[in-house]
């Protein structure tokens, strides 16, 4: 499903190849949770700080919208591969919301019911608010649950491990506690105790 992805460093990440990901992202996780209809990908300056984000006109008609400006305001001095890894990163995110959706409305979901509640719980996703930490914000289940899907989505499609350097330290440990409740386990190669990523 994925074309490989070219880690020269020189390189150049132009706007086809943000794009490219962004599609192939979202067709791979349809097939992934077991869909057949995929959202709709539309590019909108709908919001001037936003990079993503899932937009539902009803439960059967959903919008994964990004904004390529935004995007390289924000990531555009980094190299190929950190370029590329952020673009998935962000779609499979968006993905994951996709997916959290369905299966709150799903008539025989496939996750245990106390997630689904934690979700439901935390149904509607606001950005943070001013008065809030951003931690704060990424520590909501939701949240929590889509940023370890797309970090491991990004480790295994292209071996690199994302960095947080927004948000504080202690991120990583909420994201490992996170991942040993699913699968009762941890995994190393995925949570480095050193500080580097890749």
């Amino acid at each position: 499903m994925f074309e490989k992805i070219n880690r020269n460093r020189n390189a150049i990440f132009k706007k086809k190849e943000y794009t490219q990901i962004i599609k192939n992202t979202v067709a791979y996780c349809t097939l992934l949770f077991g869909y057949t209809k995929k959202p709709t990908i539309v590019e909108s300056s709908y919001d001037p700080k936003a990079l993503m984000a899932t937009h539902y006109l009803s439960k059967k008609h959903c919008y994964i919208v990004h904004n390529y400006y935004n995007f390289r305001k924000i990531f555009g001095e980094g190299d190929f591969t950190d370029q590329a890894a952020w673009a998935m990163f962000l779609a499979a995110h968006e993905m994951r919301h996709y997916y959290q959706s369905r299966q709150i409305d799903s008539k025989n979901p496939v996750e245990d019911e106390d997630i689904l509640n934690e979700w439901r719980d935390n149904d509607k996703i606001d950005p943070p608010d001013p008065e809030e930490s951003i931690l704060n914000y990424f520590l909501q289940p939701r949240e929590l649950d889509a940023e370890l899907f797309a970090y491991i989505f990004v480790a295994e499609h292209m071996g690199v491990l994302v960095c947080f350097d927004a948000i504080d330290d202690t991120y990583i440990n909420h994201l490992e506690e996170y991942y040993i409740r699913y699968f009762s386990e941890t995994n190393e190669e995925l949570f480095p105790k050193e500080d580097i990523r890749e």
